[in-house]
């Protein structure tokens, strides 16, 4: 049988395989960045471990891009398999444009119009074709947290090619593209870093620069190679090995964090930070993935209330970012901020979740597929 053959005879069965513990995974992404911003922009004081997690919770951004490229992966192949690109498009804009656009509308009306209002056109076109990672004037303009979902989707497109690029190729091949893959993102960081001033302008630029998907690509790609591997051969469930990726995802995050801290205000300045970290940050993050992949369901029973926040762990990101803009100026104190923030994001995520994400989602699933 030949590999295409042999790679067409599994994808049915690859497209329904779900690793629950992915799940838990995303909770654990999105509260770490509402932690970091917890500390960072409220002052909030976290006890014990969770100051480790506040200081380093930019990390679960790096983390979604991991899961992202895991569960795109088999989405693609999914969909490849049916010959569909329309679908795959329509699920991703069904999933991501709903919520985005109500909370970037809900920003502008509550806490900056004047952003808006200097360059409308700008801002409308950027963040609803989502490039407005491109420049500094739109990135962060309109809830500064979704300048990842630029990102993420044009993570998207590229994840399209390269899977129909790779799929019917052999292990060498996906091996070669993925190193291949990890030398331009450190060419892109070093470019960044010899082509830009050593001074603030320069390292403002180089944390943009940072930004930008040929910089994150690392994560999400190694992500994608799992999928691949996964419809190849399905992993079986081993809580032996999952014990050693978690141990080895832990030793790695542990050095990520201790290697950020030690260069924390001079990470820009810093060519091994600059350049080296952040692929350091995905490789624990790809070994996470792993981990969640490799562990029995029944193990991960004990985790099942996390899945809930899984579930609706984009909207907690998204509402928090637009909360922040909210509460961070008010004369309330740091604990109700915090509460405010912290719980307000998760009411208004499992809100929007059940009365705006799976509505719309279905609705436009059905508007747009109607001739499949």
């Amino acid at each position: 049988m030949s590999i295409k053959s042999a790679v067409i005879q599994s994808d049915t069965q690859a497209a329904a395989r779900h690793y629950p513990m992915i799940e838990a995974l995303r909770a654990l992404a999105a509260l770490s960045v509402v932690v970091f911003h917890l500390q960072g922009l409220v002052g909030v004081t976290m006890p014990g471990p969770l100051n480790y997690i506040g200081a380093s919770g930019w990390m679960g951004v790096d983390l979604f891009f991991a899961i992202s490229g895991l569960v795109i992966g088999q989405s693609v192949i999914r969909n490849l398999t049916r010959g569909s690109l329309q679908r795959y498009a329509v699920a991703r804009v069904a999933r991501i444009v709903p919520l985005h656009f109500l909370t970037c509308v809900l920003f502008v009306f509550l806490v900056d119009s004047a952003v808006f209002w200097n360059a409308p056109v700008l801002q409308t076109v950027s963040h609803a074709l989502f490039f407005h990672n491109f420049l500094p004037s739109t990135i962060h303009a309109i809830n500064g947290v979704n300048w990842s979902l630029a990102v993420e989707m044009q993570f998207y497109c590229l994840a399209f090619l390269i899977i129909r690029y790779l799929q019917s190729r052999s292990l060498r091949s996906w091996v070669f593209t993925l190193i291949f893959v990890y030398l331009c993102v450190l060419a892109w960081r070093s470019s960044s870093y010899f082509f830009t001033a050593a001074d603030v302008q320069g390292h403002a630029l180089r944390q943009h620069l940072g930004a930008q998907t040929p910089a994150l690509f690392d994560g999400f790609a190694t992500g994608l190679v799992m999928a691949l591997v996964f419809n190849r051969q399905a992993p079986k469930e081993n809580f032996n090995k999952a014990l050693v990726l978690y141990a080895t995802a832990l030793l790695l995050f542990a050095a990520s964090h201790y290697c950020y801290m030690s260069v924390r205000a001079d990470y820009y300045g810093q060519f091994w930070s600059a350049v080296f970290l952040r692929s350091l940050v995905a490789a624990s993050c790809c070994t996470l993935v792993l981990a969640a992949v490799y562990t029995p369901n029944s193990k991960a029973k004990w985790l099942a209330p996390t899945f809930w926040l899984g579930r609706i762990s984009y909207g907690i990101y998204l509402w928090h970012g637009l909360l922040l803009g909210v509460v961070v100026s008010t004369t309330w104190s740091i604990q109700i901020k915090a509460l405010a923030i912290g719980a307000g994001a998760i009411t208004l995520a499992w809100l929007s979740y059940q009365t705006i994400e799976l509505p719309a989602q279905a609705w436009i699933r059905r508007r747009f597929n109607r001739t499949r």
